[in-house]
């Protein structure tokens, strides 16, 4: 699943950055880029991209980490793979 996560991360990568995880089940994704392009923090974002595409992640600013979002993987494939497409989605807009 962190592969799955990472691959779809990189296909992204003109949006994002992110550091490959070495423990746990989350990834924390650096959204800089896109979000002051958009005029947005990590928490509107995490707000809109729920009410929008029903995809939930948590603000990094929640672990001083700012313009980044923190997801997990620690579910099945099938809801990863429904959960990256709805934010591909959501960033491509």
């Amino acid at each position: 699943r962190r592969r799955y996560c990472m691959d779809r991360l990189d296909k992204m990568g003109a949006h994002l950055s992110y550091s490959r995880p070495t423990g746990a089940f989350y990834i924390f994704i650096n959204l800089s880029k896109w979000l002051i392009q958009k005029k947005m923090t990590d928490l509107e974002f995490c707000k809109e991209l729920l009410n929008k595409e029903y995809v939930g992640v948590v603000p990094g600013s929640s672990f001083g980490k700012e313009h980044s979002i923190r997801i997990s993987y620690a579910t099945n494939i099938d809801n990863l793979k429904k959960a990256f497409d709805r934010i591909e989605a959501y960033l491509n807009r």
